[in-house]
């Protein structure tokens, strides 16, 4: 499971992610099935990636598209920084991988 998809599932549940640093906080721990947390360990780094980022929006969109990449839906027409640098949004395609 990717990081986009994760998140929607933890949204589903009712959870919240906090970030501090490395590390990421769920709250109410006790609404965080085993089997959730066993994929939010294994896939850490990439949801600490996008956490930041993360809207109730995006979780939307990711539910209603099917697709990981529908996570920036919401960012469409905002200036996002990439590694060429700061552009606007205007485009968001599935992934070729």
């Amino acid at each position: 499971m990717d990081a986009p998809c994760l998140l929607a599932k933890v949204s589903e549940h009712g959870i919240a992610l906090l970030a501090d640093g490395d590390r990421l906080f769920y709250r109410p721990k006790e609404r965080v099935p085993s089997v959730l947390l066993a994929l939010l360990r294994e896939h850490r780094a990439k949801v600490l990636e996008i956490l930041p980022f993360w809207s109730r929006e995006s979780a939307e969109a990711v539910r209603r598209f099917g697709s990981p990449e529908a996570w920036l839906l919401p960012y469409l027409g905002a200036t996002v920084s990439t590694v060429l640098g700061d552009g606007v949004l205007i485009q968001v395609t599935p992934s070729l991988v």
